[in-house]
């Protein structure tokens, strides 16, 4: 800080907005201020007199404002420079922007002496809007990446389903097919058992039955051969009779 800002600031003390807006600012401060912005990337420049009142200002209409509810103005009025960004963004639609929106402002205590008492405040504003427009063109960026990541994601997702589902319902078929053909297996080789059945009962029926009448034509033909005057034995008509029951039996099934 220029020695002869502090002197000027001690000229200005307890002046208000009226008295200031009349006072004459220094040209060899002027000169060098307007110096500082070009050479550097400050967007603008305030002092304020230890009221809080705007003495200087690059921009002709804030002169002789009061800023006293300024945080940073606060912190320099007892003696701590501080610095803050005033960050707004394309995205936040909503809010009210400023002429003071993405700027990094600093304010320096002012004093007359190096431990003497504080006079006012020099604050820079210095304009951070080209990097937050490429801040915010890098995030777009990387969002339309990640969009793209999630499409391309969703879209292997989808495929793998689809392959997934064409796959299950082909086992399905083949599983359908091969539970037809047992099915038909099946009723094929039941009736096979059945035709088997009827086969083997039939040649039961009809060579048991002839093997049990030849057998009781036998014997009767052999009581006939028995003399009259010899007697039969009665087993031998006991006999006859079972036979007889017997083919019965084998004819009614």
């Amino acid at each position: 800080i220029r020695p002869d800002l502090g002197e000027y600031l001690g000229s200005v003390t307890n002046l208000g907005p009226q008295e200031i807006a009349t006072a004459p600012f220094p040209p060899p401060l002027a000169s060098a201020i307007t110096g500082l912005i070009e050479r550097t990337s400050i967007a603008k420049i305030r002092i304020y007199n230890n009221l809080g009142v705007v003495v200087f200002s690059t921009n002709r209409q804030e002169l002789g404002s009061v800023d006293t509810g300024n945080s940073g103005f606060a912190s320099a009025s007892k003696g701590q420079s501080v610095s803050e960004l005033i960050y707004r963004d394309a995205f936040s639609g909503f809010d009210r922007h400023t002429d003071e929106d993405n700027l990094a402002r600093t304010f320096i205590p002012v004093r007359l002496l190096q431990a003497g008492a504080i006079r006012g405040a020099f604050a820079t504003y210095v304009d951070l809007s080209p990097v937050v427009a490429q801040n915010e063109q890098e995030m777009l960026v990387v969002i339309g990446g990640i969009v793209l990541i999630l499409m391309l994601l969703y879209f292997a997702l989808l495929l793998v389903v689809t392959r997934a589902k064409t796959v299950i319902e082909a086992h399905q078929d083949t599983i359908r097919e091969r539970t037809a053909t047992l099915e038909t297996l099946s009723v094929q080789l039941l009736a096979g058992a059945e035709v088997e059945k009827l086969n083997l009962a039939a040649n039961l029926h009809d060579g048991l039955a002839q093997t049990l009448t030849a057998i009781k034509s036998r014997i009767e033909l052999s009581l006939e051969k028995v003399p009259a005057n010899i007697a039969r034995d009665e087993s031998l008509n006991t006999t006859l009779t079972a036979l007889q029951g017997a083919i019965e039996e084998v004819q009614e099934m």
